[in-house]
């Protein structure tokens, strides 16, 4: 993304590191991942989970997307769970 790995700079620990505002960050880095993701899959839904799920009222308001987008209902722990039922099966 704009030539840096996506993970450095759309993360949620990207926004604290560098000390961005919500609006920054989410759009000048969340806005052009989450439209690039939009253009490459055309997905129906967008579920997002980990650090940047802790609050989403800051920051979904501020994207313009054509795909809905929801936080995980298990914020940050959405990924360990999911493994966890991975590696049970």
């Amino acid at each position: 993304m704009s030539g840096y790995d996506a993970e450095s700079r759309a993360a949620a620990s990207a926004k604290e590191r560098e000390g961005l505002s919500y609006e920054i960050w989410a759009t000048q880095r969340l806005q052009p991942y989450y439209t690039f993701l939009e253009f490459l899959f055309s997905p129906d839904l967008f579920v997002v989970g980990g650090g940047v799920s802790r609050k989403p009222d800051k920051f979904l308001p501020l994207l313009k997307l054509e795909t809905p987008i929801i936080p995980a209902t298990l914020k940050n722990a959405a990924g360990i769970i999911g493994a966890a039922a991975l590696a049970a099966d």
